[in-house]
């Protein structure tokens, strides 16, 4: 089972990069990129990375399928200035590592997430504002399924839930390290719905935009939603 876990984190990391190449050179309409998340979490519910939120395994890969494919769209919504989403990125990988650390977990898993991490730490410095390079779908992909992964195991996976309260209890635990991406996603979707705009079209009504309004400065702004990620 160790093994079929790393290796559907592989084949994971396979689609999400050519999806997001496909996606930097075609430029994909938002069902198609629907449709290769929905690969990558087939792959990573084939692998056993289903949520135990309930007693019910059915509605445990239902909330898997909406978990995942959320935290993807909201990590690539989170990448709307420069630094931002590698920032984020940084912060919850080193997070989930000391988890892995403490948890003596697969040396296979220790060793993927410390290459993620020496990885955005060398991309960040080109990154920040103002940048040579740009992190993109593929980056932004592959990122957001290799933390869903990982979070699955680590956090949702070592938790028994018996008593009503203990599954709230770690439900909001589990999800705290990604209320800022939730959060951004959660508005800026429903001041494009109010304002009867199509919610999967990017515009500059993100919480990141918002802080540079009052800032005046993009590094700024994003320090403090990484701040508040790291708190």
């Amino acid at each position: 089972e160790e093994y079929k876990s790393f290796i559907g984190v592989v084949f994971t990391i396979i689609i999400s990069s050519i999806a997001g190449l496909l996606d930097e050179k075609e430029n994909l309409m938002p069902l198609t990129k629907l449709f290769f998340q929905f690969i990558i979490v087939a792959v990573l519910l084939w692998s056993g990375y289903v949520i135990p939120i309930t007693d019910t395994f059915v509605f445990n890969v239902m909330f898997t399928i909406f978990w995942i494919i959320l935290v993807i769209n909201a990590l690539n919504m989170f990448d709307n200035v420069d630094g931002a989403a590698g920032l984020f990125s940084l912060i919850t990988l080193t997070f989930l590592l000391i988890i892995c650390l403490f948890e003596n977990a697969d040396i296979n898993f220790i060793v993927l997430i410390s290459s993620y991490l020496g990885s955005i730490i060398i991309f960040l410095l080109y990154n920040f504002y103002p940048s040579k390079i740009f992190m993109g779908d593929i980056g932004s992909l592959q990122l957001a399924s290799i933390i869903s992964a990982v979070s699955i195991k680590f956090l949702w996976q070592q938790n028994n839930y018996n008593l009503f309260e203990e599954k709230i209890y770690f439900f909001l635990l589990n999800n705290i390290i990604f209320i800022i991406i939730f959060l951004d996603v959660f508005l800026v979707t429903i001041f494009r719905l109010t304002n009867k705009k199509n919610p999967f079209i990017g515009d500059t009504n993100h919480l990141s935009h918002a802080l540079i309004n009052i800032t005046a400065s993009p590094r700024v702004a994003v320090l403090i939603l990484s701040g508040l990620t790291l708190i």
